[in-house]
């Protein structure tokens, strides 16, 4: 028996997608060069893609509610625009001009 509760959520990767949001606001904000931007961008799209499969892991594995499809759909098609997201799109995204 598990001797803790178990979320019904990715709370790690939330974490994750926080910290690499915040680095990437930063450096924006700093002025660095834009490959280091790039670069955090990416690793901004690396941790949003690892949030959206922690959330879909999550409605496979609760026994306790059924299957939502709509909602598997939904982590599906925000999956497929975050492969294709272009770093200006990212950045955009990140300091709140596109949401």
């Amino acid at each position: 028996m598990a001797q803790y509760l178990r979320r019904n959520h990715p709370a790690k990767k939330a974490e994750l997608l926080r910290w690499r949001k915040q680095e990437l606001i930063v450096k924006i904000r700093k002025g660095m060069e834009v490959e280091g931007v790039s670069t955090s961008a990416e690793r901004v799209r690396d941790a949003k893609l690892a949030y959206l499969k922690g959330q879909r892991y999550y409605l496979f594995d609760n026994p306790q509610q059924p299957l939502d499809v709509g909602a598997l759909e939904k982590i599906e098609a925000e999956m497929k625009d975050w492969q294709t997201k272009s770093v200006e799109e990212i950045i955009a995204w990140c300091s709140g001009r596109a949401r």
